[in-house]
């Protein structure tokens, strides 16, 4: 939750690779990955979104659009709705 949280702000998100849905959330490069167990890899990406400005920026607006596409409450509903439609 609070990957997608972050992302709805337009926040650069750095999550683990293999963290449950974290890769699935930030896919499209809305965010950077790493192996959680590197902390270099980890200090890296923390690093480079430090360093790049332009960088956290894009990312942080492509995870906010794929976060706003994907999660909204009008997107949410629309899933649903074709959802139940299939199965009636």
């Amino acid at each position: 939750m609070v990957v997608l949280e972050a992302m709805s702000l337009g926040l650069p998100v750095v999550g683990g690779a293999s963290s449950g849905a974290v890769p699935w959330l930030l896919r499209d490069e809305a965010g950077i990955t790493v192996d959680v167990k590197d902390p270099r890899a980890i200090a890296g990406a923390i690093m480079s979104l430090l360093r790049d400005r332009s960088l956290a920026d894009k990312i942080g607006a492509r995870a906010r659009n794929d976060a706003l596409q994907r999660f909204s409450a009008t997107a949410v509903s629309e899933l649903y709705l074709r959802r139940l439609e299939e199965l009636l």
